[in-house]
């Protein structure tokens, strides 16, 4: 730190060289924005086989975090990804169970086998699970509607329901009180902050997981949590260039003549000034530090990640 005498400008005219000082000091708890809280915690990342999910698997694996997989792709592939981002002096481990997310009974044997492999309760929540279908509300599915309320709305209540008593029971019943903080990070969608045409239940969705971060987000502010630490917070991404979105784009290209990176612009500036996709690794550096110290006081809040989508 470079320290520097105050005072009027002729004060200070007057200085020598020899009168500044170089002095080095320790960081103090607080300025260590570099810390690494992952290392040896116990996260459950749903729809975590591909796209941002398995992005955030990655990134927690190798900070040193146990890691739980479970989603509908290639499971295999992903696995093996994961395992390849161990950090093999923590001796953290990954591993994938499959769910349901439609059935309640399944999504509540996916907390409890999630924490019967870690040997410890989850105290890390990624709930990132969903899918799209584009449809005018007056030929919508109904079955198709209600499962994807369950798997973006009720799968969220009810992993946060099981996981919240844990993260109480880490910092209580713990011995060494080691894990005694938590994180809830939801993934909606700028959809979950505005609206489209033919994707009213989709938008419904993610607003109901905004409002419900929100709710939660009060809740961690009660006495009960005091002195557990944890926070509760939804990030929004815009157009993320996943294998989904891309198909899109061969299809667009089919009619405009247009190659691949013109037709990437094209798509993504119709929602997005910034003419950029998001990628999936964007939003797992963002989960990576809504977990680290410096993120302690964020809580309740919706993160855009949108290229100036929602300043719209």
């Amino acid at each position: 730190m470079l320290a520097i005498a105050t005072g009027t400008r002729s004060s200070l005219s007057k200085l020598k060289p020899k009168d500044f000082v170089l002095s080095v000091r320790p960081l103090t708890s607080g300025q260590n924005v570099d810390s690494n809280r992952l290392s040896g915690q116990y996260a459950l990342i749903t729809g975590s086989t591909s796209g941002i999910g398995l992005a955030v698997a990655k990134r927690l694996a190798s900070r040193g975090c146990n890691v739980v997989l479970t989603g509908y792709g290639n499971v295999d592939k992903a696995l093996s990804e994961v395992k390849a981002s161990l950090v093999p002096e923590q001796k953290n481990q990954a591993h994938y169970i499959p769910a349901d997310l439609t059935k309640d009974s399944e999504v509540l044997k996916l907390y409890d086998e999630s924490c019967k492999v870690m040997k410890r309760p989850v105290n890390i929540l990624v709930n990132n699970a969903g899918f799209q279908h584009v449809s005018p509300i007056h030929e919508f599915p109904l079955d198709i509607y209600h499962n994807m309320m369950h798997v973006m709305l009720d799968a969220p209540f009810i992993l946060i329901k099981c996981v919240l008593p844990g993260i109480i029971g880490l910092f209580f019943f713990q011995k060494k009180k080691k894990h005694k903080w938590g994180r809830i990070i939801n993934i909606a969608s700028t959809h979950g902050l505005v609206a489209s045409p033919n994707k009213s239940a989709y938008v419904a969705a993610k607003h109901g997981l905004v409002g419900m971060t929100k709710s939660i987000g009060l809740e961690l502010c009660q006495p009960l949590f005091k002195q557990v630490n944890c926070t509760c917070n939804v990030i929004c991404p815009g157009w993320v260039e996943t294998e989904l979105v891309q198909k899109q784009i061969y299809e667009r290209m089919k009619k405009s003549n247009r190659n691949y990176e013109q037709e990437s612009f094209a798509l993504v500036s119709e929602k997005m000034p910034k003419g950029e996709f998001v990628q999936p690794h964007h939003v797992a550096h963002m989960v990576d530090h809504l977990c680290q110290e410096a993120s302690d006081v964020i809580n309740g809040t919706s993160i855009p990640i949108d290229g100036c989508w929602t300043v719209l």
